[in-house]
């Protein structure tokens, strides 16, 4: 049987304490100190990291399930920028 989630419960008081502990941190340490920015935008950048940290999981799991049924996913070839005199003279 599942329990209510109440406020007035101790333990509920760690998880608040320990989520706005987390974000106050992120704000402060990392983002504050380092790209001297605002609160507004570091809001603005925890909704894009939630943005992508979503978005991937639909397709990774697309993926994978193409990869399961044999049906042909996309692939590519990892090939080497570099110029050099070989390539030139071909």
């Amino acid at each position: 049987m599942l329990r209510s989630f109440m406020i007035s419960s101790p333990w509920s008081l760690l998880h608040i304490f320990l989520f706005l502990g987390v974000y106050m941190q992120d704000y402060c340490l990392n983002f504050a100190s380092t790209s001297q920015g605002s609160l507004r935008r570091w809001w603005s950048d925890q909704r894009m990291w939630i943005i992508r940290g979503l978005s991937s999981f639909p397709v990774g799991i697309i993926e994978y399930l193409m990869k399961r049924m044999g049906i042909v996913t996309q692939k590519f070839n990892v090939t080497s920028k570099v110029v050099d005199h070989d390539q030139v003279t071909r």
